[in-house]
């Protein structure tokens, strides 16, 4: 079972997209920009300590990154949700693997690839059973973030609310997404 958890104001303004579209026939459209990397979540019954050794009770891969979760709660609650992120080339396991798992959920992709690029971001999870907290190592990877060019060619008012994930490396695609919006009935929000 995945549990996929929003953030007070993502609920909210879900909450509301749904509302003001509750009449019309047509589903109210997100577009979630950011990150979708490959979680390798490994469970283990407690945390080993400091240069102590343990067996994974489980071992499983999913697709993690906050814009993709976004993107998948908000098909799931209806919502006709896109997600918009770099991915790695066209046909490599890892972008396969993303981009079947949003599809999986209900959401569709507009993915930016990068042709010279095999692996997606990945997070090992150590998730302990005994409490159930997690400890996350981050590997980025060789991935490009998107940048102004990219966001400056998404179909950004297509779109009835466009959430951005704040990246410190998307700097410049923020900025674009941002301008590009501003005066626009969009509903727009930052992670």
């Amino acid at each position: 079972m995945v549990v996929l958890l929003l953030s007070v104001c993502q609920a909210a303004a879900l909450q509301s997209l749904v509302l003001r579209h509750h009449m019309s026939p047509a589903r109210p459209r997100l577009l979630s920009v950011g990150l979708a990397c490959v979680d390798v979540v490994n469970s283990v019954f407690t945390f080993p300590g400091e240069d102590q050794c343990c067996r994974a009770t489980g071992q499983r891969r999913a697709r993690g990154g906050n814009a993709s979760t976004t993107a998948c709660v908000a098909a799931q609650c209806g919502v006709a949700a896109d997600w918009l992120g770099a991915t790695p080339r066209r046909g490599s396991p890892d972008a396969e693997f993303l981009l079947a798992d949003l599809r999986r959920h209900g959401a569709g992709a507009l993915p930016v690839e990068r042709p010279r690029c095999e692996a997606a971001p990945t997070s090992y999870v150590i998730l302990s059973e005994s409490n159930g907290s997690r400890t996350i190592v981050h590997a980025r990877g060789d991935l490009g973030e998107l940048d102004a060019a990219d966001a400056a060619a998404a179909p950004l008012a297509d779109y009835d609310w466009v959430h951005l994930e704040g990246r410190a490396g998307a700097r410049g695609a923020l900025e674009t997404c941002v301008a590009a919006l501003e005066g626009a009935r969009t509903t727009t929000s930052l992670d």
